[in-house]
C-alpha cells in the first residue's frame, strides 16, 4: 500500500527537452496526495519560463490546509485590472 501523508506538487515544461513527460498511465496512478501540472510554452525551467503562473501556483500550494489533496490546484488565467 502506497500511502503519502505531504502533499506534493510536480510542475513540468510542455518543451522540456531534458526531462521526459510522464506517460498519462503514471500520471493516474499517483497517490491522492501528488498532483502533477503540465505548463504549455514551458521549457525546463517552467519558474523562469512562466513565472507569474508557476509563482501563482507555489502560492497556492502553499496556502492548502494541512490533509487538503493539492489536484485541487489548476493554472488560472492571469487576473486584469479593470482600467475605465
Amino acid at each position: 500500500v502506497n500511502t503519502m501523508e505531504t502533499a506534493c506538487l510536480i510542475v513540468h515544461g510542455a518543451n522540456d527537452p531534458a526531462v521526459a513527460l510522464p506517460d498519462a498511465a503514471r500520471l493516474l496512478s499517483l497517490p491522492d496526495q501528488v498532483h502533477s501540472i503540465l505548463l504549455e510554452g514551458c521549457g525546463h525551467f517552467p519558474m523562469l519560463d512562466e513565472s507569474k503562473t508557476f509563482n501563482r501556483l507555489m502560492t497556492d500550494f502553499l496556502l492548502l490546509e494541512s490533509g487538503d489533496s493539492p489536484r485541487v490546484l489548476q493554472v488560472k488565467g492571469e487576473w486584469k485590472r479593470r482600467v475605465r
